[in-house]
């Protein structure tokens, strides 16, 4: 029998029956990124200057608060679509396009 009890909390320090319980949640925010291409050889398909390496950028909320306003850049690529992105709810994922056009110095360093 609870009823007699001086407080609902012993730990709390008070002795004033049914006072607020106090929960503290830990905020845990987090993300994973990954970036993955495709190289889109033209017409043609052989590699030449103008050629375009598209790129499938993944954002994913792996931690356990809404994140927002989260802005993706890429000094070697456009972002083409899906930035920025105004909020990611926990687990959720969202995809941010970009693409970057070949020239010819950076085929013939093979890079």
């Amino acid at each position: 029998d609870v009823s007699d009890a001086a407080s609902d909390d012993p730990a709390d320090g008070t002795t004033t029956t049914d006072d607020p319980t106090v929960t503290t949640l830990s905020a845990s925010p987090s993300m994973a990124i990954s970036k993955v291409d495709a190289l889109d050889l033209g017409g043609n398909g052989t590699l030449e200057a103008g050629d375009i390496i598209n790129y499938t950028i993944t954002v994913n909320n792996t931690g356990n608060v809404t994140l927002s306003d989260i802005v993706i850049t890429d000094p070697d690529a456009t972002i083409t679509s899906g930035n920025p992105i105004a909020s990611l709810a926990p687990g959720a994922s969202v995809d941010v396009i970009a693409n970057h056009i070949l020239t010819q110095s950076e085929i013939d360093s093979g890079s």
